[in-house]
């Protein structure tokens, strides 16, 4: 007499780094394939999302920078003008004054 075994399998175990999933061999319905592959789409979705939101930072980063950088530029500007006004000479002034030297006694006589 011989005996015999089959072996079928109805799912798989896979491990990876970040992960551990089981995967069906056979799907009873769409429903249960789309539950299976809900964790890989929200993993990739995540992922998506947060390439964006970095990309985003570092455009807004950038950004700022360009304007201090701008804003500082004025301001030295205008610290550089007021300090060419400030050191600037002024002009001469002259006052003329008319002085009469005679006196009161002068005009009695």
């Amino acid at each position: 007499m011989g005996h015999g075994v089959s072996i079928n399998p109805i799912a798989f175990l896979v491990i990876t780094k970040d992960n551990v999933r089981l995967i069906p061999i056979t799907h009873s319905s769409a429903i249960d394939r789309i539950l299976d592959y809900m964790p890989d789409l929200m993993e990739k979705t995540n992922n998506m999302m947060n390439k964006c939101i970095q990309n985003k930072k570092e455009e807004t980063e950038k950004i700022i920078k360009k304007m201090n950088s701008r804003n500082n530029n004025k301001n030295t500007e205008k610290i550089d003008k007021k300090a060419k006004k400030e050191t600037k000479q002024p002009e001469e002034i002259v006052e003329e004054f008319e002085f009469d030297e005679t006196t009161d006694e002068d005009d009695e006589i």
